[in-house]
């Protein structure tokens, strides 16, 4: 029976997912450490294999929420923390000043909000227009590119949209894409965690779903 293929584009894998592992987990890979056919379970054993030696028992995801509430308490008040809060309840407003405050006091790049999706999807879709018009008229292109770079960089500067819904979301985000600086002491980890730490990189990053990460599975 032939091995299961995850069929990730090569680029994307070794300019994306691999550095990501890289940084959550404090680790550095060489290009001799991979070979033809690689798979998750090899992937896997070596990220064990280039963790620090110091263990710990702890909750990662629990650290990571005390550290997220207390990095968000200057910007909510008095109002109430838990995992299932909405972060549109949080903060419905400033999200620009939000982000940038989370990341300075997290020391992380959380990728907390980002450009509505219909100005994304409405500046891409007249680019695909504008260029399609160069067939026909080389003035009508350039226009609606220019139009189509004055409208997506306007929408940088409206209200942002969060890319995780609730407090527990991005636990779930730091955990897995910091998952050395979530932990209190981020000399240590937690063996028990790794894995579904690693599962979920690939499911965020690479759009696979669990079942697919097996350990003969071929990156």
């Amino acid at each position: 029976m032939n091995a299961p293929q995850l069929s990730i584009d090569p680029e994307e894998l070794g300019l994306d997912i691999l550095p990501a592992i890289e940084k959550s987990f404090g680790i550095s890979f060489d290009q001799n450490d991979f070979h033809k056919d690689f798979t998750y379970g090899e992937l896997e054993a070596l990220l064990f294999a280039k963790l620090p030696t110091a263990t710990a028992a702890d909750c990662t995801s629990q650290q990571a929420f005390y550290k997220l509430r207390r990095a968000l308490r200057p910007l909510v008040n008095e109002a109430e923390i838990r995992p299932a809060t909405l972060l549109t309840e949080l903060m419905p407003a400033k999200r620009r000043i939000a982000e940038a405050h989370l990341n300075a006091e997290l020391g992380m790049e959380l990728n907390l909000a980002s450009m509505p999706t219909w100005a994304v999807l409405s500046g891409s879709l007249l680019i695909l227009v504008s260029l399609a018009m160069f067939f026909f008229s080389g003035v009508l292109a350039l226009a609606g590119l220019g139009l189509a770079i004055v409208g997506l960089d306007a929408a940088r500067h409206l209200e942002k949209q969060f890319n995780h819904q609730t407090v527990r979301e991005l636990i779930e985000h730091m955990s897995s894409q910091h998952y050395r600086q979530s932990r209190r002491n981020p000399d240590t980890v937690n063996l028990r965690e790794i894995p579904s730490r690693l599962e979920r990189i690939f499911i965020d990053m690479a759009g696979l779903k669990a079942a697919e990460l097996v350990s003969d599975a071929i990156l």
